[in-house]
């Protein structure tokens, strides 16, 4: 990562502090180091800059072994493809802005100290201090574009990203071409044959391959090496970035397949095949190379494309094709300008797709968590609902009936019109019992905690008859009963708020109700009647029909158990409520219980009720 020098100056101070602080702290004897020592206290920040004096001249050394190796070969063949050092220098410009400007100015120096001749001096010297301009200027505008700072100091990732990295290459390429070519025509230098136009061409689409090729290589491995070299890091080995069997596999493939195609590129030259083969033809490659690249993240994609490049520098090379110069540059800037693209695209998509199972892994927990959230609500709701009928059964209850018994033995003694009050007081309390042991009963049924769903949905539907005069006629699979507590109260208690609003809305005496088991993965409960109907949109928000916010919480309730509520109604033609919940969320297994007379309503059932509180 690169840091101007407000942050490595604050860098150099933290570490000189942490310096100090843990000497002191090892040896006692010693206090801190003061600041009218300013030797010892700058032995940090030296340490710091001999290792950046050996990363520089490491850099110097790696810019001038480049520039022989094309050159050599260049000489020796007589092609002249492109100019690798011209991605050094835009890879540390980008990297480390224009304070790095003097390292490759001075490799390019020392690299023509052993072929200029004395005459030339001055126009060479110019065109080395011009030429790096157009690189300089090309990557204070990507740096000055980059949102935040990067470790490899432009970032490849995106396709608007490689763009503009191909565009800075291809404008510091035309720079630097047109500045050499200027300087290259004062008599004495000018290459006889060529023209100006040639010149400038072929300078330009070497730099631009140069640039492309080499730049992405120092920016992903090259230069953080580097950086972690200069923090003292420990090196990170390179990770496979196809992970599995499947990977490896793909990856042995891919590599057989470059290395067919790289042989019919050899046995192509023509000295071996009779035919001459067309650069455009190597073009051919472009669809072996996108699917390598798609298959690999940005490094792999840079790898891949430098090793294709060398291959056809080293074809073109042993061919000696000095006359298709050209259209083999092109045919390379075509690829890799292509392969960057794709990789980019590939990359991107793939971010894209980790950020969104990211997402999605995060919105499950975040719905399991509201799931059982919801279960403990669940619990809790009916937890208070028994304490409560507890206390109205254990406390109330007996109170009242300790004042019935108060009040008979105050009626048996007395007579007239205070016989009469007594009997009325008897009679007010008697009618206090029956309220509070039916609101015990609506808390907390026994029914729903010592039974299955069946039977309490049959104890329901009695009590729907008894209370408010609604028949509910039901329709049990016996073997459809949940394990799970929690499940078991939520069925129970949508379906009382659904026979509720049939009594409130509907304007019926009669109702319907099944509990089956849809397949192997869901129970299905529905509640239908052939009332009145209703508006089933309006139940959607409970902020907007009051007198469906039950069932629109009770909604809610079922969707973070895996569950759902669909209503099926029309104004005038009866309404259907179906709700559905998956078998996993309801409990372990299922066991069947075995529920006789269900498809008809027991009076016994609400007696038993009544007698066990």
């Amino acid at each position: 990562m690169h840091l101007d020098p407000h942050q490595a100056n604050a860098q150099r101070k933290n570490q000189v502090k942490c310096s100090e602080t843990h000497r002191s702290a090892f040896e006692p004897d010693k206090l801190p180091i003061p600041v009218s020592a300013p030797l010892d206290a700058y032995a940090p920040s030296l340490s710091a800059l001999g290792r950046a004096s050996i990363l520089a001249l490491a850099y110097v050394a790696g810019w001038v072994a480049l520039w022989f190796g094309a050159s050599g070969m260049n000489l020796a063949v007589g092609v002249s493809l492109w100019y690798p050092p011209a991605g050094l220098t835009f890879a540390v410009l980008l990297a480390y802005g224009g304070g790095a400007l003097p390292l490759p100015i001075v490799a390019s120096l020392l690299a023509g100290l052993s072929i200029w001749p004395l005459a030339q001096w001055p126009a060479f010297l110019l065109a080395n201090l011009l030429c790096p301009l157009g690189y300089l200027m090309a990557a204070l505008l990507l740096r000055r574009a980059r949102s935040q700072p990067a470790t490899c100091g432009w970032p490849l990732d995106e396709p608007h990203r490689v763009a503009a990295f191909l565009a800075a290459a291809g404008f510091g390429g035309l720079f630097s071409a047109g500045i050499g070519t200027l300087i290259l025509r004062q008599p004495g230098l000018w290459a006889p044959g060529q023209s100006w136009s040639e010149t400038l061409l072929g300078f330009w689409v070497g730099d631009f391959i140069g640039v492309a090729t080499i730049a992405p290589v120092a920016l992903y491995f090259i230069f953080p090496l580097a950086q972690r070299l200069a923090r003292r890091e420990r090196a990170s080995p390179v990770r496979n970035r196809l992970a599995g069997r499947t990977g490896a596999r793909l990856a042995v493939v891919q590599i057989a397949v470059s290395a067919i195609l790289l042989a019919l590129l050899f046995l192509s030259l023509p000295g071996v095949w009779s035919a001459q083969l067309h650069p455009y033809l190597l073009l051919l490659m472009l669809p072996v190379l996108s699917w390598i690249v798609t298959s690999w993240d940005m490094r792999g994609t840079v790898l891949f494309l430098l090793f294709y490049e060398l291959a056809i520098v080293a074809r073109v090379a042993l061919a000696g094709e000095d006359d298709l110069v050209f259209q083999y540059q092109l045919v390379m800037a075509a690829l890799l300008a292509s392969g960057l693209m794709t990789g980019a695209v590939s990359q991107a998509r793939r971010v894209v797709h980790a950020r969104l199972r990211d997402s999605r892994d995060a919105l499950e927990r975040r719905v399991e968590q509201l799931a059982r959230l919801s279960s403990q609500l669940t619990l809790t709701e009916q937890r208070e609902r028994h304490r409560l009928a507890e206390l109205l059964h254990d406390h109330l209850q007996q109170l009242l009936v300790a004042a019935v018994w108060r009040v008979e033995g105050i009626e048996s003694q007395t007579e007239g019109s205070a016989r009469t009050e007594a009997a009325e007081l008897r009679s007010l309390l008697d009618r206090a019992i029956r309220a509070s042991r039916t609101l015990a009963l609506d808390l907390s049924p026994p029914v729903l905690r010592q039974g299955t769903l069946p039977e309490a949905l049959a104890w329901l539907a009695q009590m729907m008859r008894t209370v408010h005069g609604l028949r509910v006629s039901l329709r049990i699979e016996s073997q459809v009963s949940p394990e799970a507590e929690e499940v078991r109260v939520l069925v129970f208690e949508s379906v009382r708020e659904a026979l509720l609003n049939v009594v409130k809305h509907a304007q019926v005496l009669q109702a319907e109700l099944e509990l089956t088991r849809q397949d192997a993965d869901a129970i299905t409960i529905v509640i239908r009647d052939r009332g009145i109907g209703m508006d089933a949109s309006r139940v959607g928000d409970g902020h907007q029909l009051a007198q469906g916010f039950g069932l629109f919480a009770m909604r809610e309730r079922l969707g973070l158990l895996g569950g759902e509520m669909r209503i099926n109604a029309v104004p005038g033609g009866g309404t259907e409520v179906r709700l559905s919940l998956p078998i996993a969320r309801c409990g372990a297994g299922q066991r069947a219980v075995p529920v006789a007379g269900l498809t008809r309503v027991a009076d016994s059932s609400l007696a038993a009720s009544n007698d066990s509180s």
